[in-house]
């Protein structure tokens, strides 16, 4: 969704509710918008830099160990760093999607009591013991 598109939605919601609603749907929806550009940005830097980067270092890795350069415990080293960037991946596109239904719901009048906070899913895995 667009900026403009954004506004237009808004600037429909806000001509049939009273001023104090409108305003605070208003801010609601600037907020919404922002966290979810961000949370889009975050998502999109993993899938089209990180993640790619990352491949490339397992790849050099396993050059290094098939050549004898590397051991085992670096290539090992290696994969679970490569998970955990294909985890917070995932936890990137959960926070863009969270975000957009977050937008979503204020543009069709709803009050969200917090925005999607960016990497938020590292905090609740590591507090599950995982």
């Amino acid at each position: 969704m667009s900026e403009t598109e954004l506004r237009t939605r808004l600037a429909a919601i806000q001509g049939n509710l009273p001023l104090a609603q409108s305003r605070k749907a208003g801010n609601n929806a600037m907020q919404a918008y922002a966290a979810y550009a961000a949370s889009l940005d975050v998502y999109h830097g993993y899938r089209n830099d990180v993640l790619k980067q990352r491949e490339l270092i397992g790849e050099e890795t396993q050059l290094r160990y098939n050549g004898m350069l590397e051991s085992v415990w670096g290539v090992l080293a290696d994969v679970k760093a490569r998970s955990q960037t294909v985890v917070a991946a995932i936890d990137a596109q959960r926070d863009a999607l969270i975000a957009e239904t977050d937008l979503q719901w204020v543009l069709q009048g709803g009050q969200p009591d917090a925005f999607v906070a960016l990497g938020g899913g590292e905090q609740a895995t590591a507090a599950a013991g995982h």
